[in-house]
């Protein structure tokens, strides 16, 4: 980013090079243009320029170091100060600055528009806020001075976010780490967290964390208020990489098995390739199949909200946020709180349902066991359409019941109909999947 300089002002760059080739490095900011010759003999050569900004001069631009051969070369101490004295400019380009403890105020204020632009457009953000790699080493014994410094300075860090970014409801809960070693102790840190944070967050944010492998015992903390996992559908998963619903109903009930009655969420998912890369296939489902599923399944199939995905950018490209209205429209208005998973089933063997029931009413997901993404999207087959299906609910008290039947691609009402036997429901004609609420008149 540009730094910014005071114009009618000198300044001072400095900094050491060094190579074991003979080669020269030529250093180029702004109008200033400086040649520094290296040698294996020579060791470190430092550099001193001198030079004062002009009239219209505020920010200093690029600094480019160009090496004249394929020589291998070393830089260190790079400094930008005013000749005069003053504060250090370029201190991001210190390599062995502190890695914990100093928050960069651009990318503070980066994150700053980003609540904002949540709150302006109705979203809630899980803030993901303690960079693992910077404190994995010191968290793998617990009685050591490194683990309590870790727990000293990731509470530090959670106060400075609380003081800035603390204030907005639009941040639904603190995310301490992105994938961090399941298999470090790290159950007196979040311990440490939530005392730390009980006392200093009035509002009193959800707080999680996620890890690279499944967790029962995260799960389970009393110190972590979300329960979450990541989840990648990868060709070296075999039949667990074509079948998204069966995928995401084996996720969601192993969080309801170890969090039974805490907020879970599938907090990343998609398609990868075996190395844990963008998939292939994502540009060979244009209308999002495997998203558009994915949503409706992982929020009747047991977890507390649909699943998040991870390839943003190939996903911005493809337009996928209107998949995320119809179910929204449908939801509207719906609470799931109070319900067991459903029983209900279908005449149909090739057809799945999901949802949650009370004695009074049934919110249902029914789809096509065999309109998986991978026969659409690999096969290329079109789903068929599903024709004189009934459905049975079980455990519902007597009585008359409406039934709203949804379109699951356009979010609207298919058809209104009056039943008084809920054990033998007919289902409207449909393809891939439909969606329904039951309940008593």
């Amino acid at each position: 980013h540009p730094v910014a300089i005071r114009p009618n002002t000198g300044y001072r760059l400095t900094g050491r090079l060094g190579s074991d080739k003979a080669t020269t490095v030529q250093i180029q900011f702004g109008r200033e243009n400086k040649t520094v010759a290296l040698d294996s003999a020579t060791g470190w050569v430092s550099f001193d320029h001198r030079f004062t900004t002009q009239d219209n001069e505020q920010s200093l631009g690029s600094i480019t170091l160009m090496i004249r051969d394929a020589a291998p070369v070393w830089l260190d101490g790079l400094s930008l100060t005013e000749a005069a004295g003053g504060p250090e400019l370029l201190w991001e380009a210190d390599v062995n600055r502190p890695a914990r403890g100093a928050y960069n105020q651009i990318d503070c204020f980066m994150l700053d528009e980003v609540v904002r632009s949540a709150e302006r457009h109705g979203i809630y953000l899980m803030l993901c806020l303690i960079t693992r790699d910077l404190y994995m080493g010191d968290l793998k014994t617990v009685d050591s001075d490194a683990y309590r410094t870790a727990v000293r300075d990731a509470q530090n860090l959670l106060r400075y976010a609380v003081a800035r970014w603390g204030y907005s409801t639009h941040v639904a809960a603190w995310e301490y780490f992105n994938e961090i070693d399941p298999g470090l102790p790290t159950v007196p840190f979040y311990a440490d967290m939530a005392g730390y944070l009980d006392e200093l967050d009035p509002y009193r944010h959800l707080r999680t964390t996620s890890t690279w492998n499944p967790c029962s015992r995260d799960c389970q903390l009393p110190a972590l208020d979300i329960a979450q996992i990541h989840h990648y559908m990868r060709p070296t998963d075999k039949d667990k990489f074509l079948d998204q619903f069966a995928v995401l109903i084996e996720k969601s009930d192993w969080l309801r098995r170890y969090a039974p009655a805490k907020p879970a969420l599938i907090g990343e998912f998609g398609l990868a390739d075996d190395k844990w890369g963008l998939s292939p296939y994502l540009n060979q489902d244009p209308d999002c199949i495997h998203f558009e599923t994915s949503l409706w399944a992982a929020a009747f199939a047991g977890g507390s909200g649909t699943t998040l995905f991870w390839w943003w950018d190939q996903l911005d490209r493809q337009k996928v946020y209107p998949h995320y209205r119809p179910l929204a429209d449908y939801l509207r208005g719906v609470s799931f709180a109070g319900m067991k998973a459903t029983a209900a089933t279908s005449c149909n063997p090739f057809l799945g349902v999901l949802g949650y029931q009370s004695d009074s009413a049934a919110y249902l997901w029914i789809y096509d066991r065999s309109a998986t993404w991978s026969s659409r999207i690999i096969e290329k087959k079109t789903p068929a359409t599903i024709t004189d299906a009934h459905l049975s609910i079980l455990d519902l008290s007597a009585g008359n019941y409406s039934v709203e039947w949804w379109d699951t691609r356009s979010g609207r009402i298919l058809q209104q109909t009056e039943v008084n036997n809920p054990r033998e429901i007919p289902i409207p004609p449909f393809s891939s999947d439909i969606a329904c609420k039951f309940r008593m008149k």
